[in-house]
């Protein structure tokens, strides 16, 4: 998403033209090796972490997000991805303080999913793998690791430990409070709180009441692989 978002400020809007040019850059210096680059739409991306995750399970779609998107799919076909800008909530949290910087991007977030999903609200459904910061997110809230857990109480554990950061981060609600947000210890906890309000936000948004969630890890373990795009690009090669 990051790459995505640097050619749209660029004007460009051709992904294709762009991973070409990339390829032709890299071809002065590889000795003539072959080269590929591509820059993945979102859907693309989304796509491919499904393929990922339904390797490892079958029949379970995927949830998963990095800084700048969200990506959602419970099938190859509503595979999509959410543009949530983290880093413009980051900004919002050191400007405005935890608690009003928080609200501030928690409106701009519901406004950015509404506006994805172009009224098709929470028709999502069934069982999703947390893959990427979704997972770590879980974890981070003290949810289950090894188990499913449905989207309220998920939903839960995120507005608790989203008022746990905030307490942290802004116990007096004033401006006197602002160093704390802005001191690079707090960082951490910045990231977790921004990450806690937009998953919140799809949850409430994206998924229908009965879906369920489980986090993968975020490594490889043992001979399995890690779950992530890159995998799923690997398998489309391998099978096509």
């Amino acid at each position: 998403a990051g790459a995505r978002e640097a050619l749209r400020k660029r004007g460009e809007k051709d992904l294709g033209k762009a991973g070409r040019a990339v390829e032709a850059a890299l071809a002065a210096s590889t000795a003539g090796r072959p080269t590929a680059f591509a820059v993945l739409s979102g859907a693309e991306e989304a796509r491919l972490e499904f393929r990922a995750v339904n390797a490892a399970l079958p029949g379970v779609g995927v949830l998963a997000g990095g800084g700048k998107s969200l990506q959602v799919a419970s099938s190859l076909e509503d595979a999509a991805s959410l543009d949530l800008d983290s880093f413009a909530g980051h900004e919002r949290v050191k400007k405005h303080g935890a608690k009003a910087g928080a609200m501030m991007h928690e409106w701009a977030s519901r406004k950015d999913v509404a506006n994805a999903l172009q009224g098709s609200v929470r028709t999502y459904q069934g069982r999703f793998a947390l893959v990427e910061l979704a997972a770590g997110a879980l974890h981070l809230a003290g949810g289950p690791m090894n188990d499913d857990v449905s989207a309220a109480a998920f939903a839960a554990l995120l507005k608790k430990r989203r008022a746990d950061l905030e307490a942290q981060l802004n116990p007096t609600e004033n401006s006197a409070d602002r160093p704390l947000v802005n001191d690079e210890a707090s960082a951490a906890a910045v990231r977790e709180l921004i990450y806690a309000v937009q998953l919140g936000c799809v949850l409430d948004l994206v998924f229908k009441d009965d879906a369920t969630f489980r986090a993968l890890p975020p490594k490889a373990v043992g001979r399995e692989p890690a779950v992530n795009w890159a995998l799923g690009l690997y398998l489309d090669r391998r099978d096509n």
